[in-house]
């Protein structure tokens, strides 16, 4: 079982609203006497459907009628656009894997599509309108 309590540390002290309060309590007598693991970390915030909504319908639309890509379907080019510009998880300073398009953080998302937008440009002659551009 894995919940997610979300907080805010001040002055050392994690502080809780009313509603993460009350999952914590409820979890806690539902573990008495159990022995329990827990993780901290900082929250991330992961992209908004708007941003999915520009990746999927802008970007990999716009490639889908434009060389090299024509011909490839939707599944394709959005397989060849994480590997080439998906963030990887490094092991020993070396990358093992991806990170997973769903895990993307707002930030790395808008990082992604910067450069695919100047990629397809420089490469391909592809403008790719800004998100505020176009409507989507």
């Amino acid at each position: 079982m894995k919940v997610v309590i979300k907080g805010c540390v001040i002055e050392g002290k994690l502080k809780l609203d009313d509603e993460n309060r009350e999952k914590l309590a409820l979890l806690m007598d539902d573990l008495e006497g159990k022995l329990v693991e827990m993780t901290i970390c900082r929250q991330t915030k992961h992209r908004s459907k708007n941003q999915q909504g520009y990746y999927h319908g802008v970007i990999i639309k716009m490639l889908e009628n434009n060389e090299p890509f024509e011909g490839w379907t939707h599944e394709e080019i959005k397989d060849y656009l994480e590997r080439e510009y998906a963030p990887k998880i490094y092991e020993d300073g070396k990358p093992i894997r991806l990170v997973p398009e769903e895990m993307w953080t707002t930030k790395q998302q808008e990082e992604i599509n910067e450069r695919v937008r100047q990629d397809m440009l420089i490469k391909h002659n592809v403008i790719i309108p800004l998100p505020n551009e176009v409507v989507y």
